[in-house]
C-alpha cells in the first residue's frame, strides 16, 4: 500500500546522506501502531520535528526540536527520539521538553 502526504508549502523534507559511508538516515517514522507519522522537515535554515496524526489533515511542530534528525518512536509509541547534533534526544508527544 502506498501513501502520499502533501506537506506544508513552508516546509521541504530533509534527507540525510552520509557519502562517505554510502548510507542515507531516515527522515520520517511510523509509530508502532501506524497512527502517528513524525518527520524532520527542513523550515528557513533549520531542521525541526512535525507530527502527523494518519486520521488527520493537521501537522504539529514538535517544540524544541531545532536541529533534529533521525527519528524514531519509542516501543509504546508515545515518545519519539531524535539526534541533534552530538546528542540523542527524546520527547513526550504528550507534551513537554525534549531531554537527552
Amino acid at each position: 500500500m502506498a501513501a502520499v502526504i502533501p506537506l506544508p508549502e513552508n516546509q521541504v523534507l530533509a534527507v540525510y546522506e552520509n557519502r562517505r559511508l554510502g548510507r542515507r538516515r531516515s527522515a520520517f517514522a511510523l509509530s508502532p501502531d501506524g497512527s502517528r507519522l513524525v518527520y524532520v522537515a527542513r523550515v528557513g535554515v533549520t531542521t525541526q520535528l512535525f507530527e502527523h496524526p494518519m486520521d488527520k489533515h493537521e501537522v504539529t511542530r514538535i517544540p524544541g526540536t531545532d536541529g533534529a534528525s533521525t527519528p524514531f518512536f519509542s516501543p509504546n509509541g508515545l515518545s519519539v527520539g531524535f539526534f541533534t547534533n552530538d546528542k540523542l534526544m527524546r520527547v513526550s508527544l504528550l507534551g513537554g521538553e525534549p531531554v537527552p
